[in-house]
This record gives C-alpha cells, sequence and structure tokens, in this order.
C-alpha cells in the first residue's frame, strides 16, 4: 500500500512542475526520471496485475527460434497476435524468462506514450499523470499487449494530419500485431477530412444512444457468430464480460462532459496541443464508439481505449482554460485524484495490493 501512495505522491510532485516558470530543462530531467520510474515499477512487477498468468502461460508455450515452425505454432492454443508471440520467441531464444518481455514492454509502452505527449502539449507531465489515473494500472500492469498497441497509435496522428496513408496503415498494423483492436483506428485517416461542428457531433451522439439501445450488436453476433473474431463473440456471450456497459454511466457521462469543454473553448485548446483537430477527432470517435457499442461492457471499453489513450492530452490542456493557472492545476488535480479512487482503490485494490517486484 505505502508503495503506490509514494508512487501517487512522486506523479503529484512531477506535475507540479509545470507550474514553475522557465523551468525546460528542469521539465525534461522530470520526464525522463518519470519515464524510468513508471517502466520499471510496471515491468518488475511480479504476480500481480490482471492477466499475469496468461501472459506468463503465453511464454511457457512458446518456442525458441530454433524450435519454431509455423505449422507447429497453429497448433499451440495460444490466443495473443503474432507480433506479441515473435515478441516472447525473440526474448524466450535469448535464455530470458517472462519477466524481460514485463519490462520490454513497460519501457517501449512508456517510452512512447511520455515523450509522445511531451509532443502533443506543453502540460505533458500533468497529461502522464493522469494517463497513469486512467490507464496505467490497467493496462501497463495488466493488458500489456492493449496498453502497447495503444502507445504505438499515439504515434499515427502525424501521419494523418500530413496524410501519408502508406506510414499510418504501417503504425496501425504494427500496433494490431499486438492487440488487433487496433484496425479499428483505420477509419480515422478518412474521417479526419470531414469538418466535424459541435451540432453534427450532437446529432451523431443522440443518434449512437438510439443505436445502442436497440440492441444492434447483439442481433449481428447471434447472427454472425461465424463470420466475426472468436474473441468478440466469447465476450458477448461471456457471464464476467457480456454485460451492458450502459449508456447512462459516469464513464460516459464524464467523456460527454469532456467533448462538451473543448468544444467551448476550442480556440484555446488549439493553442495549446499540437495535432489539435486530428486528436479532437480521434477522440470524439471513440465516445461514439463506447456509447453504440455499450451492450457488451468489454468490447465497448477496449474499443473506445484505442481513441481515450488521448484524453490525458486535453486533461493536461485544461489549465490552459483558467486565467489562474494554478487553480487550473488543482481543478485537474482534483480530478486525477478522484480518478485514483475510484479505479484503482475501489477497482483494482486486491489484484494489486501488496505490490511485488522480482526483487522483492
Amino acid at each position: 500500500m505505502n508503495t503506490y501512495i509514494i508512487l501517487f505522491l512522486f506523479l503529484t510532485c512531477s506535475s507540479f512542475i509545470v507550474m514553475i516558470k522557465h523551468t525546460e530543462k528542469l521539465q525534461m530531467i522530470t520526464l525522463c526520471v518519470v519515464f524510468i520510474v513508471l517502466s520499471l515499477f510496471a515491468g518488475l512487477r511480479c504476480e500481480i496485475g490482471f492477466d499475469y498468468d496468461s501472459y506468463s502461460n503465453i511464454f511457457q508455450q512458446v518456442p525458441t527460434i530454433s524450435q519454431f515452425t509455423v505449422s507447429g505454432l497453429k497448433h499451440l492454443r495460444i490466443y495473443a497476435e503474432y507480433g506479441y508471440i515473435l515478441l516472447n520467441i525473440i526474448i524466450k531464444s535469448l535464455g530470458l524468462n517472462v519477466n524481460a518481455v514485463f519490462i520490454i514492454v513497460a519501457i517501449i509502452s512508456m517510452f512512447i506514450i511520455c515523450f509522445t505527449y511531451r509532443k502533443y502539449t506543453k502540460y505533458y507531465l500533468i497529461a502522464i499523470f493522469a494517463y497513469c489515473a486512467r490507464f496505467y494500472f490497467m493496462l501497463n500492469m495488466g493488458q500489456i499487449r492493449q496498453g502497447l498497441a495503444m502507445a504505438i497509435l499515439l504515434l499515427s496522428i502525424k501521419y494523418i494530419d500530413e496524410q501519408k496513408m502508406f506510414k499510418f496503415v504501417l503504425i496501425v498494423f504494427i500496433a494490431a500485431s499486438f492487440h488487433s483492436v487496433s484496425y479499428i483506428m483505420l477509419p480515422m485517416y478518412f474521417i479526419n477530412k470531414i469538418n466535424i461542428k459541435e451540432k453534427l457531433f450532437w446529432y451523431v451522439l443522440i443518434f449512437a444512444m438510439i443505436l445502442g439501445s436497440t440492441g444492434w450488436l447483439g442481433i449481428i453476433i447471434s447472427n454472425f457468430s461465424n463470420f466475426l473474431p472468436k474473441g468478440v463473440v466469447n465476450y458477448y456471450y461471456s457471464a464476467e464480460y457480456g454485460y451492458k456497459y450502459g449508456i447512462v454511466n459516469s464513464v460516459v457521462l464524464f467523456r460527454i462532459l469532456v467533448c462538451f469543454i473543448i468544444f467551448r473553448y476550442r480556440g484555446i485548446m488549439r493553442n495549446n496541443i499540437k495535432y489539435f483537430d486530428v486528436i479532437f477527432k480521434t477522440y470524439l470517435c471513440g465516445v461514439i464508439i463506447l456509447i453504440s457499442f455499450n451492450e457488451v461492457s468489454i468490447l465497448a471499453a477496449r474499443t473506445a481505449a484505442i481513441f481515450a489513450v488521448f484524453e490525458p492530452v486535453f486533461i493536461g490542456a485544461f489549465i490552459s482554460i483558467f486565467k489562474n493557472k494554478l487553480v487550473g492545476y488543482n481543478f485537474v488535480l482534483i480530478y486525477i485524484f478522484i480518478l485514483i479512487y475510484f479505479n484503482f482503490f475501489l477497482k483494482m485494490f486486491e489484484v494489486f495490493i501488496p505490490y511485488k517486484s522480482i526483487f522483492f
């Protein structure tokens, strides 16, 4: 317990540096320290976190390079994408154990997240703190394949903005090699060309609410299950994950509120976020997907999360809409603490307490 409190205090102190003027060098040093701490904290964990046993089993089943055959791999019951399997094969061939997988994935994921957020907003330190409150424990210390895929997709925004289709598609396919839900990012290349006005978004949002209430997803899965990914079908019929997310819930309401605030202060936000239009359109699509797919909670959450990884960029930049930046910082900080309480202490407490690492 004390380990996590120390981590949260460290992130709080780190995020406050954004409020100190003329500290570009100090912020960069702090960013590097934050990256190292978060990478090691997630990568060196042992026997804690979501899917820890699943990833350990995958590592045990994969062959080394000398043992590898495509036909042999097909007969293994490994439910993971080929990029992740290949990473495990390489690490296993080097004589390392599963802990090396966790540390390498953590380092790559957190490096991309930390230094990409730095490119997107000057409030990157508090954006990283918001990311930790929202995603870090679920993904980087749990569902690491999706965590890595989401980090890789952060890199695609530049190529959407610059209309470099080949590089964009390449990044999406690399991300999909770790988690196939990444393919849902592909339409963003074309959606970005649409001028999404505020009134249009609210009309689409209302339509998504109506659509999400019809049970359309269940009808499609029930009638076309043979043509759909096995994971989607299993989620729908799962007693654990098959429940409805609900159109009116705290997550949906908060994201709608975020959209409203961004529309209201779009001019200010645009000046504080690089690639603002692309990132905003991507986030809006995530909200629509979350509502439309609400009939299957895990499917709605995982698909919408691909787009929600941009949310911390906006949360950090909310500071800019306040005349008194310290007031804005405290406002954002309160939100982050509330998120930590509900996300970590109420939902994940037993999964991560006590913290265990390979050293203790």
